[in-house]
């Protein structure tokens, strides 16, 4: 199931760079992970944030993945993610 709520976040965050490194990067969703999920992705996070990627907080993914929180059985989404980076946005959004 598609994660529409992120995309008006995602558009905020990435505003500050250009879009055609969005689209180079192939990256459209903003995804939370557990630890239980933290081995699922093998590309994404881990080029831009491999800190919070190795503690299974979050994981950049494209529109043909699908982000599993394997310990709750969910989609976990997180609209705050400049809250989680030390910025003042905040909301966590958790879709099961």
């Amino acid at each position: 199931m598609p994660l529409e709520i992120l995309d008006d976040d995602f558009d905020h965050f990435c505003s500050a760079e250009s879009r055609d490194d969005r689209r180079r990067r192939n990256v459209d969703r903003i995804v939370v992970v557990s630890r239980a999920g933290n081995g699922v992705f093998r590309e994404g996070i881990k080029d831009f944030w491999p800190e919070q990627f190795a503690q299974g907080l979050l994981c950049f993914v494209s529109s043909r993945n699908c982000a599993r929180d394997e310990e709750h059985g969910g989609e976990l989404a997180l609209p705050g993610l400049l809250n989680l980076l030390g910025g003042t946005r905040s909301g966590w959004s958790k879709r099961i």
